[in-house]
């Protein structure tokens, strides 16, 4: 079961959860790439995000020797790749918006390179996890996907799937590696990644294949991480990094997709045909014939 809020970590891990009260520039402080290590997180932040997107993250681990935060620059103006047209008519479509693939390929091929070099150097790709947040969690599961590794574990923060990443996976035929993925939704999200896509992507991903779980937390896209989430993020790390059964990788079922979630009308993954979409559409046709 999960952990009650302030439940220290493992003590095997040299890690205790602490407050989010830390400078941007302690962030990693005794945790560079090149110290020695048991396990390596590589992390994706948001677009136009920096390391202080995961600051109560790297902090809980602060003390510990066994682990190492790795964070890749997204290469392009800051942001992992763009996207055209216009992002409001994808509220609830955020993983099938026209972007730049050639971008979208290369930061892709960017963290798919930083976990190859880290799982050489850590002895196996199952001491590799992937933590990523927004925009950074789209290019963070391509890189899972394409690599289809037996990673350590793979954590999407309020974001999605892209639907260029699973048709990328389809062309190549092959079954997902069991790894564990786990996704959250924030019910409060109006813009993007919003829990109607969240929804929808995580039934996808069951559809595929993919050994995930997703939990919904009371929170907009951009509020600062509640202890809620942090705890759920805390103990499914330790967790994996402790090399649990299989059976013991997540702490809810399939169907428990946490308290804040809730029934919302659901939008069919072509956005073009959706209904949902459409209706809405309509009636801003109406209202802009009117005017």
């Amino acid at each position: 079961s999960q952990p009650a809020v302030g439940t220290i970590l493992p003590e095997s891990l040299g890690a205790e959860v602490t407050g989010p009260n830390h400078k941007a520039e302690d962030l990693n402080h005794g945790m560079c790439c090149e110290q020695p290590a048991d396990v390596a997180i590589v992390c994706c932040c948001a677009r136009w995000g920096d390391e202080s997107n995961f600051e109560e993250i790297t902090s809980a681990f602060q003390k510990s020797t066994h682990v190492r935060f790795v964070f890749v620059v997204p290469p392009y103006r800051n942001e992992w790749y763009r996207y055209f047209g216009d992002a409001l008519a994808y509220r609830h479509h955020q993983d099938c918006q026209e972007v730049d693939i050639e971008e979208f390929v290369g930061s892709s091929k960017l963290v798919q390179e930083e976990v190859r070099k880290q799982a050489l150097r850590l002895g196996g790709f199952e001491n590799v996890f992937l933590l990523s947040y927004s925009q950074g969690g789209t290019i963070a599961m391509d890189a899972a996907m394409n690599l289809n590794e037996a990673l350590g574990g793979v954590i999407l923060l309020r974001t999605t799937v892209m639907q260029l990443s699973f048709q990328r996976f389809d062309e190549h035929v092959r079954i997902p590696e069991k790894f564990p993925v786990i996704m959250t939704g924030a019910r409060k999200a109006s813009y993007a990644y919003t829990m109607s896509e969240t929804d929808r992507i995580f039934e996808q991903m069951l559809e595929r294949g993919w050994n995930a779980r997703y939990h919904v937390f009371y929170v907009s896209h951009g509020a600062e991480w509640s202890e809620e989430e942090l705890m759920y993020i805390f103990w499914h790390l330790c967790r994996w990094m402790s090399k649990s059964s299989v059976s013991a990788l997540f702490s809810h079922d399939l169907h428990d997709r946490g308290a804040a979630w809730v029934q919302r009308s659901k939008h069919t993954r072509d956005q073009a045909s959706c209904p949902m979409c459409n209706k809405k559409r309509k009636f801003q046709d109406t209202i802009d014939m009117e005017a």
